[in-house]
């Protein structure tokens, strides 16, 4: 098969993959890897699938932290403090809300990330394709890896993270 003819059959089996689960995406991503090396999306298949590696091998040490930081607020609130807990219900105001944060991929390849939030632990990883974005309404840190390199960056209300062609982020 000339490679072009291999990039219309990998196209042809990735239809629809957004809509599976994470290993059944994986699966497919193997597959097209292995039936059509020499594609574009072999290629891209490759550059997704060891991110995803590494983004694994970040989730279980983020696991721990994360678990050893909640026993330690555990114990603040609810040893040390003992405070008395009751709800509090708000309406957001007509005109006061804060901008969204925006993560764009300018790029020509999709990109993949993780996401924490105040309070949240590590969520992800979430893929951007080429010109998509995504937006959020918290200050928020951003994972990824750029070439061997992981890099973080913490974005604030209204900020834009913005990955261009040559490849490295900018927030606005």
């Amino acid at each position: 098969m000339t490679p072009q003819e291999q990039e219309e059959a990998a196209q042809e089996l990735l239809k629809g993959v957004e809509k599976l689960v994470l290993s059944q995406q994986k699966r497919i991503a193997s597959k097209v890897i292995r039936l059509y090396p020499q594609s574009e999306s072999a290629k891209i298949a490759r550059l997704l699938l060891e991110e995803y590696k590494r983004f694994g091998q970040l989730t279980e040490d983020q696991e721990k932290i994360q678990a050893e930081w909640m026993n330690q607020v555990r114990n603040h609130w609810f040893v040390e403090r003992n405070p008395v807990h009751n709800s509090c219900f708000f309406t957001i105001l007509e005109g006061t809300q804060t901008p969204a944060t925006k993560i764009v991929n300018r790029s020509k390849t999709p990109i993949l990330y993780e996401l924490k939030g105040p309070s949240m632990p590590w969520t992800g990883p979430y893929r951007l394709r080429a010109g998509e974005s995504h937006e959020f309404h918290y200050t928020a840190q951003v994972r990824f890896f750029h070439d061997d390199v992981l890099v973080m960056k913490t974005l604030h209300h209204g900020q834009v993270l913005q990955l261009n062609n040559q490849d490295s982020l900018h927030v606005k």
